[in-house]
């Protein structure tokens, strides 16, 4: 335990010869605590090391003066060590338990009458201890006592509460308090400042929800949620507005009149047109030999990480194959060289082998989904030719029944048509939208 220094103990001397001219008060001791000048204790008192923080300490100075019922100071032939507790209430007389805001043991040494501690640095009661810093928050933090009670001086060694409790009060700076200057950082430099009736931020905004209709930000304002149509909004910089952060459906409904001159970058305008327009996945005809921007030739080759194409990997996945290389799952576009295009059956019977549909290439969608493909192939058919019979008599014959009477001989019609079926077409790369 840290004793009062000499030099502050000549303070409370002083202290104490004006407290000896005022009536001695009533009770089995008598007491004058006082707070000591914060810049004396500052300068005199050395509390124990603790390590560094970027806030104050959960500690609090502490200094007083006891005197037994006849006026004699307690450790006045030598210093002693007392065992005392000490408590913050939020009344100066009331015992109800919930006025009882802290509590904590130590031993001091009181040296003809004057001791001085750290609050905080006690053992705890079984009574409440929060962190000091706690106790002078909320509307009742102006009403703050200090209760003593020193243990084993009274009648049969019981402990004595010194009376009254004594509240304490602000160091003069203190009062600045109530009207914050600015906010800093750990590091000591300005995180929010005033100016009139400005505040001024350095750094980023960021907040779950912003209301109101009369806020000016400059800089850089991060939220999830904004409140209010946007009806004053003015000078947005849509280049400073990330890709997909404005729903297509929205920028149907933007008004021209609320976007300063140059705000908008083309690329800016054409990419959210683009997607407004023709979504990621839209696969068209087209009469080019190379893609234009922001699309693929639709030829399957190579393969794509999805994180480099995410909106078309978000629309296609792997229905139109995939496979996996260096820790990689790439996927495919689709491979729509020389096919005509079907559209899904989706169980209208028009496709009647829809379920028997494979994949395209390897983790490729099958069956009536969407990727999936069908080879070439004939509708089940037959033809009838007129023939003779073995009586030599005109007559239709069923090349799927044989029927070629008692000459039982394979015949064979003329070969004729190319080396596919297929209607009149025309040819052109289709492309898809990444």
């Amino acid at each position: 335990m840290n004793t009062l220094p000499v030099s502050l103990l000549s303070e409370f001397r002083k202290i104490k010869k004006t407290m000896n001219k005022r009536p001695a008060s009533c009770g089995p001791l008598r007491t004058a605590l006082v707070l000591a000048v914060a810049t004396v204790a500052v300068a005199f008192y050395t509390p124990r090391l603790q390590a560094q923080s970027p806030y104050p300490p959960e500690k609090m100075t502490y200094q007083g003066f006891l005197v037994d019922s006849s006026g004699t100071a307690l450790g006045n032939a030598a210093p002693k060590n007392y065992d005392v507790i000490f408590r913050i209430y939020s009344s100066q007389t009331g015992s109800n338990p919930n006025e009882l805001l802290w509590s904590e043991q130590q031993t001091i040494t009181v040296d003809k009458g004057y001791f001085s501690v750290l609050l905080g640095e006690g053992a705890p009661t079984g009574q409440p201890r929060p962190a000091l810093s706690t106790l002078f928050k909320g509307n009742g933090a102006s009403d703050r006592y200090v209760g003593t009670t020193v243990k084993g001086i009274g009648p049969g060694t019981s402990n004595v509460d010194i009376l009254p409790r004594l509240r304490l009060m602000s160091a003069p700076y203190a009062f600045l308090a109530q009207n914050a200057v600015k906010l800093v950082q750990n590091n000591g430099s300005d995180l929010i400042a005033s100016s009139g009736n400005s505040v001024n931020v350095s750094g980023p905004i960021t907040a779950t929800s912003f209301s109101g209709n009369s806020a000016n930000i400059q800089g850089t304002l991060t939220a999830t949620t904004f409140s209010g149509n946007g009806a004053s909004l003015t000078s947005l910089n849509a280049g400073s507005i990330a890709n997909g952060t404005l729903d297509s459906a929205r920028i149907a409904n933007l008004e021209g009149a609320k976007i300063d001159n140059g705000s908008v970058s083309v690329d800016k305008l054409v990419q959210a047109v683009r997607d407004a327009l023709v979504p990621p996945g839209t696969i068209i005809a087209y009469g080019g030999d190379s893609p234009p921007a922001g699309w693929l030739i639709c030829n399957g080759a190579n393969g794509y990480n999805p994180a480099s194409l995410p909106a078309l990997f978000a629309i296609i996945g792997y229905r139109f194959g995939g496979f996996t290389s260096g820790g990689v799952h790439y996927f495919l576009t689709p491979d729509l060289r020389g096919r005509f295009l079907r559209g899904r059956d989706g169980g209208v019977g028009r496709d009647p082998e829809s379920t028997s549909r494979t994949a395209m290439y390897s983790e490729g969608a099958t069956g009536d989904n969407v990727g999936s493909v069908q080879d070439d192939q004939f509708k089940a058919h037959k033809h009838t030719w007129l023939g003779s019979n073995g009586n030599n008599s005109p007559a239709n014959v069923d090349f799927t029944a044989n029927e070629f009477g008692s000459k039982n001989e394979n015949q064979d019609t003329s070969q004729t048509g190319g080396t596919e079926t297929r209607p009149k077409n025309a040819n052109v790369n289709y492309i898809i939208k990444i």
